[in-house]
């Protein structure tokens, strides 16, 4: 099996591209990952692997101290027992996937190769699943959707798995357009832009589109009647989709005003209750079992007040695992601007950045976060140790 081949299929189980797991089964999924990581760690063993190194395993270790340091919270405050908080925490697990991919040392290119791959199969899905509904998500999920198109929505799709994969890969595609002279490239950048405004996801549209701009008139130096063009015809797109534009700004106004979303009112809760102690700022809050009191409280804040604790991305990840959970992940932010990283990279990084609340990591519910943000890790540290200026010595 080719290593682009094989990281595809890691993508293909973590997003669960095709809908095959329901929604809330992660067991199944992890289980047949634990197989591909097994396999992998077996068979794909790169023995010269430079990145194979107690510099970049030990990440992974503390990641893992991080997770053991925030289950005697929920020990200490609920009486949860440690043995259930580590079952609870195993999706956190997948982090060994970095240690996966420093043993088996796939290239950039594999990678890149199976993020295209991904993102275009996460397209297709999508696109299938407005005629095809019923192949990939339940009657219920389904009712929802079509409540919300009753009420004003402007939903195109009713499935979009793997959107992680396709925004990775517009960022890399658009970090590049000053070095890709090709008119396919453009068109594979715009085609990959044009879905993510159908998508219409907020938060990646906020970056996407200035990123897209500034990196297109950054590769052309345009005259005054060019630039006039440009701008023109930017016009005429964004008329195109005027109706997903002002939905989405007039969504946006409704939500900043109104002081019972849920966003603000989890933030709310994580700034004003959940900071019991110096203890629990530093490792958290920790994260529910099964038929625990601590998961009552979480399902009566969800229930009673609205408050989503996971739907906060990394905030919900410093609510469950505190500033060591935000200094384990910044780091890697601040390690991708160095000056022998590659745009794609900072420019993710700025991303994480200015949108936490977007990012799946450290939520403690998705697979496919977790597997993704491997893959970031893992190639920061593939270009720390293929990129990074090596000093020499002569001295004798």
């Amino acid at each position: 099996m080719k290593i682009s081949t094989f990281i595809a299929l890691l993508f293909l189980i973590s997003y669960d591209l095709f809908g095959f797991f329901e929604k809330s089964n992660t067991t199944t999924p992890l289980l047949i990952l634990i197989v591909l990581i097994f396999y992998g760690l077996v068979f794909k063993r790169k023995s010269n692997s430079l990145l194979n190194t107690y510099a970049n395993r030990k990440y992974v270790y503390f990641f893992l101290a991080i997770l053991i340091l925030s289950t005697f919270q929920p020990l200490y405050s609920f009486g949860q027992p440690f043995f259930d908080t580590m079952i609870s925490l195993r999706v956190n697990y997948l982090i060994i996937v970095v240690l996966l991919l420093i043993h088996m040392r796939p290239s950039e290119g594999d990678i890149i190769k199976a993020f295209k791959f991904c993102s275009y199969l996460a397209i297709s899905i999508a696109f299938l699943s407005t005629f095809l509904p019923g192949l990939f998500i339940s009657n219920d999920i389904y009712d929802a959707a079509n409540i919300r198109r009753d009420n004003g929505g402007l939903e195109l799709f009713y499935f979009t798995p793997g959107l992680d994969l396709v925004f990775f890969y517009f960022i890399f595609l658009t970090a590049r357009l000053k070095k890709e002279n090709n008119k396919k490239h453009i068109i594979e950048v715009v085609v990959l832009l044009v879905f993510l405004i159908l998508v219409q996801n907020r938060s990646r549209l906020a970056f996407a589109i200035p990123f897209f701009v500034f990196m297109f008139l950054s590769k052309y130096k345009f005259k005054p009647i060019q630039l006039l063009m440009f701008f023109s015809l930017v016009t005429m797109i964004l008329s195109r989709y005027r109706m997903i534009f002002n939905n989405q700004i007039n969504e946006t106004l409704s939500d900043l005003s109104n002081n019972d979303y849920p966003r603000i009112k989890t933030l709310e809760y994580i700034y004003n209750s959940a900071i019991n102690s110096p203890y629990t700022i530093f490792t958290g809050n920790g994260v529910s079992s099964a038929n625990s009191e601590y998961l009552e409280k979480l399902q009566l804040l969800q229930y009673e007040d609205n408050i989503f604790i996971a739907d906060l991305g990394l905030i919900g990840g410093f609510y469950n695992f505190g500033v060591l959970f935000l200094i384990f992940v910044y780091s890697f932010c601040f390690k991708s601007f160095k000056r022998y990283q590659p745009l794609y990279l900072k420019c993710f990084s700025v991303f994480i950045i200015l949108m936490p609340s977007i990012q799946g990591f450290g939520t403690n519910y998705f697979l496919g976060p977790v597997v993704f943000f491997c893959f970031y890790f893992y190639l920061i540290f593939y270009f720390e140790s293929t990129q990074k200026p090596r000093y020499i010595s002569y001295e004798r």
